[in-house]
């Protein structure tokens, strides 16, 4: 082997470690922020529900890409039809534990969520007490719900379709 691939080759792997480990510091410092900025507990919460939400929408995506294909049909909108996943609560349940407590890659940007709430919930900052509405719709922070809908419904078409061919 030439010394110039083993050189490259070392480089390329320490540039690998460096740069995660600089991610990582980041997300952490993120963490930190939100956690004194929100309070530790609001940032657990919204952690979780983050999560939840991830693992609820990739079912929903499945179920319908699964109907789509078997109707050989596009899908309209991703986000146009709730899907009952009540009946697979015991499923959404394990896919939530997993999804917080599987093992980080060493290439994940992020240690795992209960890692990073126990960490937050050891800091133990306050939640301001003015000016928040916790009730407020993500939605409301974009201006075109309609135009997010559609790109994302096409991301969904592109790769989905893609994945099950």
């Amino acid at each position: 082997m030439s010394p110039a691939w083993l050189f490259a080759a070392g480089f390329a792997r320490v540039f690998q470690v460096v740069s995660h480990g600089a991610a990582r510091l980041q997300e952490t410092l993120a963490d930190l922020r939100a956690a004194s900025a929100y309070g530790s507990e609001v940032f657990a919460r919204g952690l979780t529900h983050l999560v939840e939400r991830r693992v609820r929408f990739d079912a929903h995506v499945g179920k319908m890409l699964e109907e789509a294909t078997s109707a050989k049909r596009p899908i309209a909108d991703v986000y146009a039809r709730v899907l009952n996943d009540a009946a697979d609560s015991k499923k959404m349940t394990e896919a939530l534990e997993h999804a917080m407590s599987r093992p980080a890659s060493r290439y994940d940007s992020h240690l795992r969520p209960v890692d990073r709430i126990a960490w937050v919930s050891k800091i133990a900052a306050p939640a301001p007490t003015e000016g928040q509405d916790e009730a407020t719709e993500a939605w409301s922070l974009l201006g075109d719900r309609e135009a997010v809908a559609r790109r994302m419904t096409d991301e969904v078409q592109r790769n989905g379709y893609r994945r099950r061919r």
